[in-house]
């Protein structure tokens, strides 16, 4: 019988050598697919996919050198937030503060009744434990209506209905959020996780290729630089300081506790003690909004290496028509060698440097994109004029930068295998995943004509006029 290519197949073990060997593999031979074919091969951020010893890439780098492997962007960006939220014991206490004022009001119908209608435009929403990036949901209404969440907090801690559990709850909890730190808390991580989650959107989407991504990554790097400086930190205090003149609240950090630092001794006469800042104002600058920031600019140059790398291999095809002869074979020679395995390689340096000089002929302007040169040479019916130019501009635009859009079928099984249907299998249920998944194509379907086909085709009556 046919495999159809989209399909939920099983899987008893999740290791790396099971999925190659087991599962991946025996796949491809059903679809009669070669795995030596392969050009692109992207996945999620787990160790048993991304693994550089062991991990499904691996094994099947092993087997094919050519199949480049590309970390999901997606899911790359997703762990910077997360080692940013986690860069010390005040990043932590903020998030978990966040969470305390979802779990007070969610617990309860009637005090999520009060909330809701103190604030009507948003309500509160909890951490996600999977998509860090989103948190800007979570921070986004106490960012646009502190003032009604604290209103909230007032009204259910003054009125007697309520248990007095949880009008000490509330009553606590508003205290610690008409706090000046927790108020600038707020102001940074908005705009940290607003920029990083419009870049996570894009980075999303289906037809996004490896120097797209490069881009914005390159211009999110550079808003953080930018944002790291004394005039962004003064910014968010003046914002934070209208906040605290509507709460009626100190405009100002509260003292430093008064704790006594332990002195490590000194092995050498040249190291120093360092020193710990008095001044509340500078001590939440250095260990909050400037950890934040060294955080997160860290994770985004070290965790996108291998995307850097494949950049600095295909990159050069957005430049074509700026190199010198001398720089283009040379970028030439690094990409045959990079899709070559032992005898068999997908271009030749050499041809593809003359057919990049034949194609300035064309009089293509100087900042023409990869997508808009393939699309010209299809277009002309060029291909066969400039078959290595083509072979590389498809292997760069079909590298899977992100998998998070393929991802998104998980969302649909949990609809479909329900506890209604147990008994489910496996082919119905990939049937049903794939009418759930392409919902467009489904709703413009004729039944009619599916029906009359099928009855065609399973019809046993003979036609005796025959």
């Amino acid at each position: 019988c046919a495999l159809p290519i989209f399909a939920f197949n099983p899987i008893l073990d999740s290791t790396g050598v099971h999925l190659h060997f087991t599962f991946v593999t025996e796949i491809l031979k059903k679809l009669n697919l070669d795995i030596k074919n392969i050009r692109g091969q992207g996945y999620d951020n787990g160790a048993n996919m991304k693994g550089k010893h062991v991990g499904l890439q691996k094994r099947i780098l092993d087997a094919n050198p050519r199949a480049l492997f590309v970390p999901c962007a997606a899911h790359t960006l997703n762990l910077t937030v997360n080692d940013a939220s986690k860069v010390s014991d005040a990043t932590i206490q903020f998030f978990n503060l966040v969470q305390e004022l979802y779990n007070f009001f969610s617990s309860s119908t009637k005090r999520w009744d009060v909330m809701r209608k103190n604030v009507p435009g948003l309500s509160l929403k909890p951490l996600s434990e999977t998509r860090w990036s989103s948190r800007i949901d979570s921070i986004k209404p106490l960012k646009l209506y502190l003032i009604k969440v604290c209103e909230s907090l007032l009204e259910v801690a003054e009125d007697n209905s309520f248990h007095i559990d949880a009008r000490h709850k509330a009553s606590s909890l508003l205290t610690s959020v008409q706090n000046f730190q927790f108020i600038c808390g707020i102001i940074i991580w908005h705009d940290v996780l607003f920029h990083i989650n419009i870049v996570s959107k894009q980075m999303q989407s289906a037809t996004i290729n490896i120097k797209v991504c490069q881009t914005y990554l390159k211009n999110l790097v550079d808003h953080f630089q930018q944002y790291r400086s004394d005039q962004s930190f003064q910014e968010i205090l003046v914002q934070a300081k209208e906040v605290a003149l509507s709460l009626e609240i100190e405009e100002d950090f509260p003292p430093l506790p008064t704790v006594r630092r332990k002195f490590k001794p000194k092995l050498f006469d040249y190291e120093h003690r360092d020193e710990t800042p008095h001044d509340p104002k500078t001590a939440f600058k250095i260990s909050f909004f400037l950890k934040i920031i060294d955080q997160t600019l860290s994770s985004l140059k070290n965790r996108f290496d291998l995307l850097n790398e494949y950049d600095n291999i295909f990159g050069f095809f957005s430049d074509i028509f700026k190199l010198s002869d001398s720089d283009l074979l040379k970028r030439c020679s690094v990409l045959e060698e990079r899709l070559t395995d032992q005898d068999n390689k997908d271009i030749d340096s050499n041809d593809l440097f003359n057919e990049i000089k034949a194609l300035k002929l064309f009089s293509l302007p100087d900042d023409t994109d990869p997508l808009s040169i393939l699309q010209y040479i299809f277009e002309n019916n060029l291909i066969s004029t400039l078959p290595n130019v083509s072979i590389s501009l498809r292997i760069l635009l079909t590298l899977p930068v992100s998998v998070a859009s393929g991802e998104r079928s998980f969302s649909k099984l949990k609809i479909i295998k329900n506890y209604l249907r147990s008994t489910m299998l496996q082919e119905r249920l990939s049937g049903l995943a794939i009418l759930a998944i392409e919902q467009e194509i489904f709703d413009g379907i004729n039944f009619s004509d599916v029906i009359n086909e099928f009855a065609t085709a399973k019809s046993r009556k003979i036609s005796l006029l025959q």
